[in-house]
């Protein structure tokens, strides 16, 4: 889950480096980045349906769901999160959901 940038997309790079074929997750408004053995599906991690597809389609793709690494998450900043005496309850919420629901929902789906 995540896997479209940064540390995610180096961890995605490097598992297909050592063999592996990978799905990434990356948020719907990103640009595809096809590299061999990974494959992209645009979709909110937020989402619990995101999760059972991307796995859907790992077994469609590849014949088999191996592991799974989870790298999305993000500031919420621009919620309203940051410092405590200036977040608004929507702030910390909101960035509960991207950074602690989102592995739930990955590691329960998988």
């Amino acid at each position: 889950m995540g896997g479209t940038s940064g540390m995610g997309w180096a961890a995605a790079k490097k598992f297909v480096d050592e063999g592996a074929r990978v799905i990434c997750v990356g948020k719907p408004n990103e640009i595809a980045i096809e590299d061999g053995n990974i494959t992209t599906l645009f979709a909110d991690a937020r989402e619990a349906s995101t999760m059972t597809k991307a796995i859907a389609l790992c077994i469609e793709k590849y014949g088999s769901f191996d592991g799974l690494l989870h790298v999305a998450g993000g500031s919420g900043r621009s919620f309203g999160d940051g410092p405590l005496d200036q977040m608004s309850l929507d702030g910390w919420n909101q960035t509960m959901e991207l950074n602690a629901t989102t592995v739930m929902l990955s590691n329960k789906a998988a």
